[in-house]
Parts: structure tokens; sequence; C-alpha cells
């Protein structure tokens, strides 16, 4: 594939008058080597730079050298993209510029790529804010750069092209950002929005208009189809995938994330979102192998630490997860309050109420969450604090309407003060709460045995999990009902009692005490 090479010209003005070379040198592997990298695969990518190599070993390294910086440039963004280390890459490209003439402006190349950020998926929050703190006065040039990028000869069009897009892309929302500046469909520049890359557009620069803010599933599609080893773009296609994991089984997700695994096993980003892939449909043990991969390569992963601390806890690993959430909060990562909350439910599990409660307080301040409230109140019960137990589990209830947890728990609270009409009211409402859930249970199950899917294990889990989940709610509103009776009966409500002990009796193993409490009901 011919491509127009202004650069070239540029560097081999001097030499247009001499005489010809005595040896014919073959340049059918450069040919080769430049439609290598408008195909834009990685490995695309390191071929065509060996090619280049190979060219500038000797006289012909005139020939090469622009095309082999451009190229590195590619290669540390694609690095940038998947959240490896490109420190290499820019420090080849930067050797390579020394060699340009002044007219290339090469540093200026460089400085581009080096603000551009790493995918924030692989890459610690807070070293993403550090980056974005040191960059901060880069950002007010951005609109003159790009339209730099746009108008210079310096490098081919693609390579131009492709960094504009990731610098735009790498801080859409900056102010005073032109966002029109080209044109609203002018693809140089990047969008919030899905896009489709327009017709005879390289891989390369397909690959990506369709990775700023929101991902082209089509496009990338298309590079895939074009550059069978294209992988990144099966990453990218697996995060859309990801996010439907949760109805989909994640099976295709899997797929095309196991695709970017074999390729790119030291990607922050690819093992992140792997184990986060899995933990989503149900597979801790093998989400922690993925999120012990992504802390290996990056310490201070917020989203990798909290999700081994919850796959942990779920394992009843206890002691390491207790372990893994103290890191957070040596760490005092953004989600900190996070690790305080599963550290209070582990030692809550466990029956050490004091250091519970201790976490569970910083919880509260941290995580403005019912949950945080919810567990809160729990703890305050067990310890016989019954007033700031019922203002816990109130506030719990405020924020989430349908915490039945925190409804069960405030009738216990008013069992503990011997208030039976309060706490009957309190257990009926647990007890409509969790009938609530056994409608959407039932709907959910109907819903799922109907579906038609590839994943038939998946659907097969997804029903089994549901109906788990039916019987415990069952289970829980016919013992609410239970109680609710129970404490009417003492709050002189025989009435509703009478009508609650019917939904009590839906349980078979409460069948005794259900008979001992209509004998009661019988003598009001």
């Amino acid at each position: 594939m011919r491509r127009l090479r202004p650069l070239l010209c540029l560097l081999l003005a001097a030499g247009c008058a001499s005489a010809p070379p005595k040896k014919t040198i073959d340049l059918n592997p450069l040919t080769e080597a430049d439609a290598k990298v408008l195909e834009g695969c990685y490995d695309c990518l390191v071929e065509a730079r060996a090619i280049y190599e190979r060219f500038a070993a000797g006289s012909t390294r005139s020939l090469v050298i622009g095309r082999l910086f451009e190229t590195q440039l590619l290669l540390a963004l694609r690095e940038k993209e998947l959240a490896l280390d490109s420190a290499a890459s820019i420090d080849r490209a930067r050797e390579l510029a020394k060699e340009l003439p002044p007219a290339a402006e090469a540093e200026r190349f460089l400085a581009l790529v080096d603000f551009v950020s790493p995918d924030g998926v692989g890459t610690p929050r807070r070293q993403k804010a550090a980056l974005a703190e040191a960059r901060k006065a880069f950002v007010p040039r951005i609109n003159d750069d790009l339209a730099w990028l746009k108008s210079t000869t310096a490098l081919s069009a693609p390579v131009r092209q492709y960094l504009s897009l990731a610098v735009d892309c790498a801080a859409l929302a900056r102010p005073g950002r032109a966002g029109a500046l080209f044109g609203a469909d002018d693809f140089w520049i990047g969008s919030s929005r899905a896009r489709d890359a327009p017709a005879g557009t390289p891989p390369l620069v397909a690959y990506r208009i369709s990775i700023c803010d929101a991902i082209g599933a089509r496009s990338l599609e298309a590079v895939r189809t074009a550059v069978p080893r294209f992988v990144e773009a099966a990453f990218f296609l697996g995060r859309l995938e990801v996010a439907n994991a949760g109805q989909t089984g994640g099976g295709l997700a899997r797929t095309l994330l196991s695709d970017a695994y074999r390729r790119f096993p030291t990607s922050p980003s690819v093992t992140y979102l792997s184990g986060n892939l899995s933990q989503m449909v149900g597979d801790c043990r093998e989400a922690l192998q993925f999120y012990d991969e992504t802390l290996a390569l990056q310490a201070v992963h917020e989203d990798a630490l909290l999700g081994r601390t919850m796959c942990l806890a779920y394992l009843r690993r206890f002691d390491e997860a207790v372990s893994q959430a103290t890191r957070m909060i040596e760490l005092q990562t953004d989600n900190w309050g996070e690790a305080f909350y599963w550290r209070a439910w582990i030692r809550h599990a466990q029956g050490d109420l004091p250091a519970a409660r201790a976490d569970v307080e910083r919880a509260k301040q941290l995580v403005v969450a019912d949950k945080s409230f919810t567990l809160a109140g729990m703890i305050e019960h067990d310890q016989d604090d019954l007033d700031v137990a019922e203002r816990d589990l109130t506030l719990a209830r405020r924020l989430n309407p349908k915490q039945c947890v925190a409804m069960w728990y405030l009738g216990m609270v008013g069992m503990k003060r011997q208030q039976w009409s309060g706490a009957g009211r309190d257990f009926e409402a647990a007890m409509s709460c969790y009938q609530e859930d056994v409608t959407e249970d039932t709907r959910l199950i109907r819903s799922w045995e109907a579906r038609e899917m590839e994943d038939a294990a998946f659907k097969a889990r997804q029903v089994a999990n549901f109906r788990a989940a039916l019987a415990e709610d069952q289970k829980q509103m016919c013992a609410a009902a239970l109680n609710a009776t129970m404490f009417y009966a003492r709050g002189d409500n025989a009435e509703r009692a009478k009508q609650l002990i019917e939904i009590a009796a839906g349980d078979p193993a409460l069948a005794e005490k259900v008979a001992q409490l209509r004998q009661i009901l019988k003598e009001k």
C-alpha cells in the first residue's frame, strides 16, 4: 500500500541530486510494513517496526527513520490503551526523535503522546489523579495542538489522526473544549457517543475512532473481521459485554476477554475486567485469580482490592478478607469506606462485636448507604444499645424503603424493649417487604425460564439462584408474620394477629408455633 510521505521527502531532500546507489535495494518489505501499520493491531505494529529496523541498520536508515518514529509512537499509545507500561516505547521514540530534523517538531509529538493517560480500567484512580494534576498545565494548548496535527505534514495522516483522537479523548471534559473545532462529523476528534468509522477508514484509525468515551461496537467488529489478530478490539468489545453479563451470563464477554488475555496477560485492564466478569457471574474463585494478577501489576488498584475483599468474604475466608480490607484501610484508598464495611461485616459474623462496631462507625461516615446503617443497627442491637440501633435502622429504612433486614431488626429492638404493638408493626412491615420480594422472585423465575439462551448452564444457575432466594424470602415472610402475630396478640391487637397467623402458617416448619398461637388467640 503506497502512502504519501512528506517527512520522507524532507529527510531525503539533501540527497535527491546525488548519483543512484550502485546496489539495488529491494524496497518491497517497506510497502509490507506500511500496510501492517495501517492494519493497526499491536502485533502488526511490532512486525512493521522490525522491518523498518532492518532497513535502519545501514545506508538506508534515512529511508525509514520517520516511519520508525511514528510506529514507535503508535506502540506507546496502544500500550497506554491497555494500561501496559509504555515507558520503553516512549524512550525508544525519544531516541529516534534526535535524528529527525527540527522541522519535524518531534518533541511536540512526544509531548502529545505523554499527555495521553493510560486506560482507566487498569490504572489506580490515585495514579490517574496524579497524572491529571501533573498535566493540567498542558490542557489549555490542546485545541491549538489538534489544529496543528491536522495541518502539519511531518508525519503520515493516519498517524496524526490517531494521535489527535487519542489526545482529544483524553480530555473531553476540559474547560473550553471546542467540540465542533473541525466540524461535528470530523473524525479527527473524539466523541462521547458511539460512532461508526467512515467507509474506507484504515483499521488502525477505525479502532481509535471507536474507543473514545463510548465504544463503537460495529466498527470494532469490522476491525476484527478485517484484521483477526486485532485482539485489542476484542478487549473493548468485551467491556460492552461485561456490562450485560448479569443478563447474558457473560459467555461472549468471556470469549472476548480470553482472546485479549492470551495476548496481553500483563495488562491490568484485561486482568481486572476478567476478574470483575467472574465475580459478576458468581465465580469468586476464578475472580480471585484475576484480582491477584491485577494487584501484582498494580498494587493499589482500588477496585481489585475491593473485589478481592468481597470474594474472600463470600468464600468465608475471613482472616484473608480482614487482612485485605485492612490493607485498603492502610492505603486509604478512595473506596476505603467499603473496606470498613466489609471488615465490620466479617467481624460481626465472627462475633467480635466491639471491633465490628468500631469499623461500622467509620463505614457510616464514609459510605452513606442503607447497608452501612443496617449493619450498624444489627451490631448495636446485639450490644443492647437500643436507642442508637433504632436511630440507625430507621435511617437505613429511610434511605431504602425496601430494606427488609432493617425492618426486621426494628422489630427485634421493639421486642427487647417489650413494646409489643410497635414490634408487631415493624415485623408486619418486614413481612410485607419480604412478600414483595417473593412476588419479584416469582416473576424473575418465570422470566428466566421463558428465555431462549445459548448459555443454558447460566440460565439454569440463574433460575436455581432465584428459586433459592424465593425459598429464603418465603421463610422470612412467614417468620415475620409469626412474630407480628405474637406481638400483636400481646399488644391487644388480636384481630390483626388472627389475620397474620394464616400467613405464618405457610411455612410447615413453623407449624408447632402456629398451633400454639392459634390456641392463645382463641382465648382473645
